[in-house]
């Protein structure tokens, strides 16, 4: 397949799943292009307001300005493709109940984790969707719903962050340098946003802000059933892998988890009830076949 074949496949791909998410939401809700949309339309029907208030208080502080309305009145997390408004959806419940999640206890839960890079003087650092930091490890989200799919992903890796990644690890730096010279480039995945992330917590744990293990996972949105479009989740996939595998040599744990498998987990029976109905209810929103 040559690049402009695989071009027009990814955007015949983004406006199946702009189709396939926007298709779940109740009947009059307002058209996203019409600016009266707000985050309360996009938001999953079953989540408290007790629940929402310290993820939606986070986001709005945060720097990404999801929260913030546009000219015409719109708000980025009106958007079903918003990957903070699939963040919200998935943990919102976790934040008085984090225990819950990843398999940690006594765990603290918070949206929009802003974690600077020693030596890099930028306005804004390495934010995660979400951050689990508990005595027995830390989980680092980053999650992507429709990004892989918009267009090949923007390397921009200053060179401020070549001190921090030769501190971290030999193959951190290697990494880093490959994909600023285009030796090493990917189609659906953005590696240097994850490189980014990975020299963030590693400042983290050298200062101890954060103490113990810790994990940057990729959490992002596949259904069940992708029907003609299966090959493309698996692309994204092995480009993580393949990541993954250059940066073995250093501490942070890169694993990735699809929102079908993470539904699976929740609703498993041995599961508390509020967490399988949580993914009972999620699965009528984000694992709807994907076709077109």
């Amino acid at each position: 397949m040559t690049n402009a074949d695989f071009e027009k496949r990814r955007r015949k791909m983004l406006r199946a799943v702009a189709a396939n998410l926007e298709g779940v939401l109740p009947p009059g809700t307002p058209v996203r292009e019409g600016g009266k949309r707000g985050v309360w339309h996009a938001l999953a029907d079953h989540l408290r307001v007790d629940e929402l208030r310290e993820p939606l208080q986070a986001i709005a502080a945060g720097p990404g300005h999801e929260l913030r309305e546009t000219g015409t009145g719109q708000v980025a997390m009106g958007s079903v493709e918003s990957s903070a408004l699939m963040t919200v959806n998935f943990f919102a419940p976790f934040a008085k109940r984090a225990g819950s999640l990843f398999g940690l206890s006594d765990g603290t839960l918070t949206f929009e984790k802003e974690l600077r890079v020693t030596g890099v003087r930028a306005p804004v650092g390495p934010t995660l969707d979400a951050a689990l930091d508990a005595p027995g490890g830390s989980v680092f989200v980053e999650a992507k719903s429709a990004e892989p799919w918009r267009g090949p992903p923007k390397v921009s890796l200053s060179t401020q962050y070549d001190a921090p990644a030769k501190a971290h690890s030999p193959e951190t730096l290697i990494t880093l340098e490959a994909l600023r010279s285009g030796d090493l480039t990917y189609t659906c995945l953005d590696a240097a946003q994850f490189l980014k992330h990975l020299l963030g917590i590693a400042t983290a744990l050298e200062r101890s802000i954060v103490t113990g293990s810790a994990k940057l996972c990729l959490l992002f949105w596949r259904p069940a059933d992708a029907g003609p479009y299966a090959d493309m989740f698996n692309r994204l996939e092995a480009e993580f892998d393949d990541l993954a595998a250059r940066l073995d040599d250093q501490d942070v744990e890169l694993v990735r988890r699809g929102t079908t498998d993470l539904l699976d987990d929740w609703f498993d029976g041995s599961k508390p009830k509020w967490l399988q109905a949580h993914a009972a209810a999620l699965r009528c929103r984000y694992d709807q076949p994907l076709t077109g």
